[in-house]
């Protein structure tokens, strides 16, 4: 038995990596503690703006309004309890970011994803990958494939001018289970869109990543089959923005003591 099967791990996901990698005390907080943490509005947005955007893409003959209309509901139900004072204003900037996701269109039709495969409430294609000296398979799920390319949605206020190492690790997971297409991610404000492709050797990089934080990752978990004392080593940073919302950092000042 491996070290993740000891820790009830049966897979990993480019998420989880990205996590362990940037905010190691989350992740021992959600996939060890059990300790969901809540979203903030930003991430709400991106939600509901590929939900919008989805709707258009797979049907041409729907009017920008009726992708607004599809994802509003969307961002309003996630954030019905949310306390976030940005909440507000990243409902605003919805409409723009789907004016801008729209001109995806001029790709054409997407396939559509195999009926009952879900991930965040949508349809979406499942992949799942086995990398090199990881015990564990590597699951994702892709919002947009085509026959020669696979498409991504990525909401922000500020577009950036090429894919950060965070998402050129989510695009190599698509990359390996689909070796015949390219893979870009559209990035979106409500004013302006980026479209970014992944190199090769932004490919490379990113799979040696995933690879080593795996290993990393099995060989932290070998220390101990006690989350608490895994969480009592691991590296925390209260100032951190993915404890910004408040009842995340609550629940990291019971796990930490700050």
């Amino acid at each position: 038995m491996n070290a993740f099967e000891q820790h009830k791990i049966d897979h990993l996901s480019a998420s989880s990596l990205n996590t362990w990698i940037n905010a190691p005390s989350l992740w021992v907080m959600e996939k060890l503690l059990g300790h969901r943490s809540r979203m903030g509005a930003a991430a709400h947005r991106g939600t509901a703006t590929e939900a919008g955007v989805s709707a258009g893409l797979f049907d041409h003959d729907l009017s920008r309004e009726d992708c607004v209309a599809v994802a509003m509901p969307v961002f309003d139900r996630l954030t019905a309890l949310s306390g976030d004072p940005k909440r507000d204003s990243e409902r605003g900037v919805i409409p723009g970011m789907i004016t801008q996701g729209l001109a995806l269109r001029s790709h054409g039709l997407p396939q559509r994803p195999n009926s009952g495969s879900q991930f965040g409430g949508q349809e979406q294609h499942k992949v799942e990958i086995r990398l090199a000296g990881v015990a564990v398979r590597i699951v994702g799920y892709l919002a947009w494939l085509y026959a020669d390319e696979i498409l991504d949605l990525k909401t922000t206020l500020r577009v950036p001018s090429s894919l950060s190492e965070t998402h050129a690790r989510q695009a190599s997971v698509y990359k390996t289970a689909h070796m015949d297409r390219h893979v870009r991610f559209f990035y979106v404000s409500d004013k302006k869109a980026e479209k970014h492709t992944l190199t090769r050797e932004q490919y490379d990089a990113a799979i040696g990543q995933l690879i080593g934080s795996a290993q990393r990752l099995e060989r932290f978990l070998s220390l101990s089959n006690d989350p608490h004392e895994l969480a009592s080593i691991v590296p925390h940073s209260s100032e951190s923005f993915y404890f910004n919302e408040p009842v995340t950092k609550a629940k990291a000042v019971e796990v930490f003591g700050y």
